[in-house]
C-alpha cells in the first residue's frame, strides 16, 4: 500500500477539497483564486490518470485470470 503522500491519489483529492474549501471562503483574491483553480485542474487531471492506469491494471489481471480459468477448465 502506498503511503498518504503528495502523490498518493486520496492526497490529490484532499488537496482539492482543501482548494474548494478556500475558494467557498470568499477570502481568496480573483488572481489567487485562478491560481487555485489552475492547480485543482491539474490535481484533477493527474488524479484521472490515476484512475485510468488503475483500471487498466484491473482489466488486464481479470483478462489474466479468466486465461488462467479457461485453461484450468480444459
Amino acid at each position: 500500500m502506498e503511503n498518504k503522500n503528495e502523490s498518493s491519489f486520496e492526497a490529490k483529492i484532499e488537496k482539492i477539497e482543501e482548494i474548494i474549501d478556500s475558494l467557498q471562503s470568499s477570502k481568496v483574491g480573483i488572481d489567487d483564486s485562478l491560481i487555485l483553480l489552475e492547480q485543482a485542474q491539474n490535481l484533477a487531471i493527474e488524479c484521472n490518470k490515476i484512475l485510468s492506469d488503475a483500471e487498466l491494471k484491473f482489466s488486464e489481471l481479470r483478462e489474466k485470470f479468466s486465461s488462467n480459468d479457461n485453461l484450468e477448465k480444459q
